[in-house]
């Protein structure tokens, strides 16, 4: 248990803090499961030297996981939406202008 603990305070330390100390080694869990939902889809993706695992829930479709994402892509994706939503604003107020509402 206790080298466990320590391998989550190095990973926390890699994590951009200087140090990480644990305060307690006790872990006690009390997990009973009722039933389990399938079918679930489980992928990993693996882009630009790292891989990312996501799983997709049959039924519904949600998905869970981190996927990469481009910041650019992002940007792009912020800007679309923001010049569409500025551009109705602005066409709503030239028309209340120019219609005297």
């Amino acid at each position: 248990m206790s080298t466990s603990v320590h391998n989550l305070c190095d990973a926390q330390a890699s994590y951009g803090y200087a140090t990480a100390r644990p305060k307690s080694y006790d872990l006690t869990t009390n997990i009973s499961a009722k039933y389990v939902l399938f079918p679930v889809y489980l992928f990993s993706l693996e882009h630009e030297g790292q891989t990312y695992p996501f799983a997709v829930n049959g039924q519904t479709g949600k998905v869970v996981g981190e996927l990469p994402t481009s910041t650019a892509t992002s940007a792009l994706y912020f800007f679309k939406r923001f010049g569409l939503v500025s551009g109705i604003l602005i066409a709503l107020t030239v028309g209340r202008y120019f219609l005297g509402l």
